[in-house]
């Protein structure tokens, strides 16, 4: 099998309330979603990028999908045919297609098994699937060696003149929360969303694994781009909040221990709570819990944590939900506020270092990377 290049395409369509049965997409309804006039246009003009004119296969969702593609193509001045299972024309397209009579084939449902025309240099992933294998059987339709070629290596070596080195792979990914969907990237362990940017698969690969290695505690799963990694493990490094020991046995709220020894527990609104070691060596709690100010003492850590917990019940009526470890309010699905994105834009700026998308940060994360800020100021 030859290497592939990987191009990502990511539409602004969304997938959510698509149904499903036994886990697949119904296929009128995927077509309904996915068969329009902006989505068709940009996969043919990624493919005008970067598919170097080569022999072309792409998947569609259905006879409908097939055709509006294969049309888009031609309006762009690309020769290009829909071919289904039932098409009359069928066997004909396909002759035509691996003579090179034209470029794109689209297909539905015909090319998945049972195809294999090894000249093909470029797949077309334009079907949304939640199923891995299925994805694997598409991939593999442009993965062939070329003809007269049984080793890559060995080729290269003798000089034989080789006609494909690789298969490009134009991967159209859309948006939801609800379906797990199969991705190039995620085929091969790699974060599901991360754009290639038609670097060998073997290269990424590769590089990741490197990343993963020299930053162990990083979660790349959320690694969208390579180019900008280093901000991408800063800023996920900013959501690193480890609570103490003595945090997790006595309290369930969100007690920061800072550099110094000191604890510190962030609220809504600016407001805090800190207990700090005085010169007496005792434990001085003191902080603002809804415009209210209070002070008291402890004898130790354990104790100062219960007053702490005490007075924000007390002072809070209740304890509020976004302070608590296990976070179960709404506000672990909403949007950051504009007051956190304010916020953490001054202090990340301050520091030097890039900005998150905060279309994708809820207030609970964004409370977390406030914390987080404000220890390393505190260091």
């Amino acid at each position: 099998m030859v290497n592939f290049k990987t191009f990502r395409v990511h539409t602004e369509v969304q997938l959510d309330n698509v149904p499903t049965k036994g886990n697949q997409f119904q296929r009128k309804a995927l077509s309904l979603a996915v068969n329009t006039p902006n989505r068709n246009a940009e996969i043919v003009a990624k493919w005008l990028e970067v598919g170097e004119s080569r022999k072309t296969i792409g998947f569609t969702v259905n006879v409908e999908h097939a055709q509006c593609l294969a049309q888009a193509f031609r309006d762009a001045g690309v020769s290009a045919e829909a071919v289904w299972g039932e098409d009359p024309e069928r066997k004909r397209k396909l002759r035509d297609h691996a003579a090179g009579m034209f470029l794109v084939l689209l297909n539905c449902g015909v090319l998945i098994e049972g195809y294999d025309d090894k000249t093909v240099g470029c797949v077309l992933l334009g079907a949304p699937t939640t199923s891995p294998g299925r994805l694997e059987q598409m991939i593999g339709r442009g993965g062939r060696l070329p003809p007269g070629i049984n080793n890559l290596i060995e080729a290269r070596a003798a000089g034989v003149a080789i006609s494909k080195e690789d298969c490009i792979l134009i991967d159209v990914t859309d948006n939801t929360q609800r379906h797990r969907l199969a991705s190039v990237a995620s085929l091969v362990g790699l974060p599901p969303r991360l754009n290639m940017q038609g670097k060998l698969l073997t290269e990424v690969v590769d590089e990741v694994e490197a990343l993963r290695d020299s930053s162990p505690e990083t979660d790349f799963d959320g690694l969208e781009d390579l180019e900008n990694i280093k901000s991408y493990i800063e800023s996920v490094d900013l959501f690193k909040c480890e609570f103490a020991p003595e945090v997790l046995e006595f309290s369930e709220l969100q007690w920061h221990k800072t550099p110094r020894g000191n604890y510190l527990l962030l609220l809504p609104g600016s407001e805090r709570i800190t207990i700090v070691k005085n010169l007496v060596n005792t434990w001085t709690i003191s902080g603002t819990v809804r415009g209210s100010t209070f002070m008291d003492s402890a004898s130790d850590v354990p104790h100062a944590l219960a007053c702490g917990d005490h007075m924000l019940k007390l002072l809070g009526r209740i304890f509020i939900p976004s302070v608590r470890r296990e976070n179960p309010s709404k506000a672990g699905k909403e949007a950051a506020s504009a007051d956190q994105v304010v916020a953490i834009t001054g202090k990340l700026r301050r520091l030097g270092k890039g900005l998150p998308d905060f279309t994708k940060l809820t207030k609970h994360e964004a409370a977390k990377m406030l914390t987080a800020l404000c220890l390393q100021r505190a260091a």
